[in-house]
């Protein structure tokens, strides 16, 4: 299952609209309407947000996928990073992610 149809699952299960998360977050219903869809990719700092919001980890927002270590790892060094850093962090793999739908269409 994927990060937004998880997302959506957790948020129903715990009885929330997206109005009330968005007001125990601080994202954007818009915002959150469109990680459900799979219109967008939330950045790390989101999905804290939400994670926090529904008092998970964001492991369990991933239950359904194998993570690396690698990536307990990019996740574990992002939490410690300063929001100068974190954003920049996030611009990375926002890129990294761009460049890989753009691989992805010329298949």
């Amino acid at each position: 299952m994927d990060i937004g149809n998880r997302l959506k699952q957790i948020r129903i299960h715990k009885g929330l609209s997206g109005e009330a998360l968005e007001l125990l977050s601080g994202v954007s219903q818009s915002t959150i309407s469109r990680i459900e869809l799979n219109k967008t990719s939330p950045s790390i700092a989101t999905l804290e947000q939400l994670c926090n919001a529904l008092e998970i980890n964001i492991r369990d927002l991933l239950d359904d996928e194998e993570l690396s270590p690698e990536i307990i790892k990019l996740i574990s060094i992002s939490k410690k990073l300063n929001k100068k850093d974190l954003i920049r962090f996030n611009e990375l793999i926002n890129k990294f992610n761009e460049f890989i739908e753009q691989l992805n269409s010329w298949r």
